[in-house]
Formats: C-alpha cells, structure tokens, sequence
C-alpha cells in the first residue's frame, strides 16, 4: 500500500492512497520521488496478475513501477533471472535514472548476463524509461545482500550491506561491508 500526505505542522490529511500487487507476495523496499512522480521498487514472486502486468523472470524478481504524483502506474518492468531476486534499496541518479541493489542467486538467464557465485549483490543502473544500462554482480560463495545503495556526488556509487561466508553447514563470519564503485 503507498500512501501520499502533506503535513504542515498538523496532523497530515491523505491525497491518496493505493495498493498495488499482483496474486502472490510482492514487497515494496523503496520509493523514490521524481519531478513527475516516483519510483517504486519492489520484490515480487507474481506473475501476470492483478496489477502486474510484467512476466516473472524466474522465482522472484526485482519489480519496479513508475508512478504519476496522483499514484497511477505509467509503466512498469520486472528484472530478474531463473532463481530468486531480491530487491532491496533503489536511489535516484543525477541523469534521472536508478541504481537498484539487491541480491540475486540466478544463473545467466532472464534480464541476469552477469554470473553469481552464491546469493550475491546484483547492481542494476537504468534509465529513466527502465532500459539497462548496465549491471554488475558482486560477492563470494555465501550470502551477500545490499541493504542501502545510491550514487555518489562524484558520479561513483556507494553501497551497504552485509555478507555471510558459510562453510559445510557452519557460519563462519558475517560483515558489514561498505564498497564504493567509481568510475
């Protein structure tokens, strides 16, 4: 559900409200606000549904909406491979698109044409209209996930999460990691 509200030193009134899915569990991890609108971004495991109106890729995929300032949907696009792709931060970039961080454990398939060793990091940046301009997998053999990602003042990006090294069933170190990717 998203909802909108001014507050200006009182208790805020509603603009409007939405709620927005498809036929099985979808999540909203971020929103962000554009000059025409917003951003939201998802994980989501449903199909063509409801109002998902984008395939799923594979078990679960990043889902992500751009919506007017009354909250309608103008389009929107599922990024995923063949297994579980999990959404987690999106940040708005200075060219008027995103940087989407999540973690995904698909194979080259799908939207995915870069590897994974285990649960890793998968980097999205797009464009304003939600075309690719380019990912990036990062991580080990465990599990790693992007808790925060946005771009930097320098046109770089930064991103904070966390990453779980396991070793025959034990877990042997779990880390904050904070990386900074330039160009």
């Amino acid at each position: 559900m998203m909802i909108c509200f001014n507050s200006f030193g009182q208790a805020p009134d509603i603009e409007w409200q939405n709620t927005i899915g498809g036929n099985e569990f979808d999540a909203c991890k971020g929103i962000v606000e554009t000059p025409d609108g917003y951003f939201l971004g998802s994980l989501s495991y449903s199909g063509i549904s409801g109002d998902k109106t984008d395939v799923s890729n594979g078990l679960s995929d990043y889902w992500l909406l751009k919506l007017n300032k009354e909250g309608v949907i103008q389009w929107q696009n599922s990024y995923g491979g063949d297994g579980y792709d999990h959404l987690y931060s999106l940040g708005y970039c200075n060219d008027g698109g995103l940087i989407l961080g999540g973690s995904s454990s698909s194979t080259i398939s799908g939207d995915k044409t870069v590897s994974s060793l285990g649960q890793d990091y998968w980097l999205i940046k797009i464009d304003s209209i939600g075309n690719i301009q380019w990912q990036n997998s990062i991580g080990g053999s465990g599990s790693e996930q992007p808790y925060s990602v946005f771009q930097t003042s320098d046109g770089g990006f930064i991103i904070g999460g966390d990453s779980i090294q396991v070793y025959q069933g034990i877990k042997l170190r779990h880390h904050v990691v904070i990386m900074i990717i330039g160009w």
